[in-house]
């Protein structure tokens, strides 16, 4: 058991006890679909190997790795060829200009590029 001694200004010191694990139970099998890794994946000491289709957004298998929901179905493209497709949701790129963004379902707008109504609204609004 160690002791940490916090001290806030104006308020005194906190004494914080902490006892540190210096060794995990790595020896046991590996848990295939196991539950903390959302039964798509196989933990291994607290880490998840997740199965093909999957992926990792908080550290266990909780997200599709699929392009079909990041699919323009306007022109084909996976995220207009301007994005990611993390967990099935387009990411955009940051474009390298300050004031430029890039947005939409598919990533398909922007603020430098794309067409305006006639009210001068990028992308019709």
């Amino acid at each position: 058991l160690k002791n940490i001694t916090v001290r806030f200004v104006g308020f005194g010191d906190v004494v914080i006890k902490v006892e540190p694990i210096c060794e995990c139970d790595c020896d046991k099998q590996p848990i295939v679909q196991s539950e903390w890794c959302d039964f798509h994946g196989t933990d291994f000491c607290g880490i998840c190997n997740c199965n093909e289709t999957y992926r990792s957004s908080n550290g266990r298998c909780d997200c599709r790795d699929t392009i079909e929901t990041c699919t323009n179905p306007n022109n084909g493209l996976v995220c207009d060829n301007r994005g990611s497709c993390v967990c099935e949701k387009c990411e955009c790129d940051t474009p390298s200009f300050e004031n430029q963004r890039i947005y939409g379902e598919f990533c398909q707008c922007d603020n430098f590029n794309c067409p305006k109504d006639e009210a001068g609204r990028v992308c019709g609004g």
